[in-house]
């Protein structure tokens, strides 16, 4: 996952419908309901006695809150494909980086101990103590 910044992952379009689902809650159509859900929540606090006294204001960033998550969840839904599939013409035939099976291969021999001697390996677990 690429995060909240950078270009559209697997995860971009789900993000995308998340944000604009939430903020379809903060919706100026929803902001009575909105209000009202926000005084019952912070009644009794500080925030309530603010949203009391300041409630234009308290309308104001609600309606904010729904454009910026709106225009958020519309961007990331627009955003192209991270790595987009390849074209017909590079999979036939073209430039195109080899497959596995189509790399050199480098073996290398394993250093065999001299014969009759084994490894300093397993002389090492020959010469342990078993409990």
């Amino acid at each position: 996952m690429k995060g909240l910044r950078g270009g559209r992952g697997e995860g971009s379009g789900k993000r995308g419908t998340a944000w604009v689902i939430a903020s379809f809650a903060a919706c100026p159509c929803h902001l009575p309901v909105t209000l009202a859900a926000l005084a019952v929540v912070l009644g009794g606090t500080a925030g309530g006695a603010l949203l009391r006294d300041h409630i234009v204001l308290a309308g104001v960033v609600v309606t904010a809150v729904w454009a910026v998550g709106t225009a958020r969840g519309l961007w990331l839904l627009r955003q192209p494909a991270a790595c987009p599939l390849p074209s017909a013409g590079a999979v036939s035939g073209g430039s195109r980086s080899p497959g596995p099976s189509e790399l050199p291969m480098r073996v290398t021999p394993p250093s065999a101990a001299p014969t009759g001697e084994p490894s300093p390996r397993v002389a090492a677990l020959e010469d342990t103590p078993r409990s």
